[in-house]
């Protein structure tokens, strides 16, 4: 009966074992890999000198794109979007109708004839000024 006590243990802590991940260990793992692969390097080169060494090629790494994007950026991209499209729309207009945008000229307000009009508005409202 403890045989089979000690076997069911056994593959209980096995499973165990295989199911415990840890990110330290890994890390550890990818880092023990690489002083192998240099050790292994260093080594060749010093029992062949005159050979050329095994140049490794390593991916460029990739830029890190977020899967979230806020919504102040999404906003800024369909403004600009919709601005784009606004004036491609005027300018196919402005060729089709051939009408040219004029600059607005201001037109000065005189003096007199603004104080008449806000005495008017005041009479109006019945406010003594």
């Amino acid at each position: 009966m403890f045989k089979w006590l000690e076997e069911l243990y056994e593959i209980k802590r096995r499973n165990r074992e295989q199911a415990l991940y840890c990110p330290t260990c890994e890390a550890l793992k990818v880092e023990l890999a690489a002083e192998r692969r240099e050790k292994e390097m260093l080594l060749r080169k010093v029992l062949s000198p005159n050979q050329e060494p095994e140049i490794e090629s390593t991916p460029a790494p990739q830029p890190f794109i977020p899967k979230h994007r806020p919504w102040k950026v999404i906003q800024q991209e369909l403004e600009k979007k919709d601005k784009e499209e606004a004036e491609r729309i005027m300018k196919e207009f402005r060729e089709k109708s051939g009408i040219k945008p004029q600059p607005v000229k201001a037109v000065p307000i005189p003096a007199d004839s603004r104080i008449e009009s806000i005495a008017a508005v005041e009479k109006e409202l019945g406010i003594d000024g």
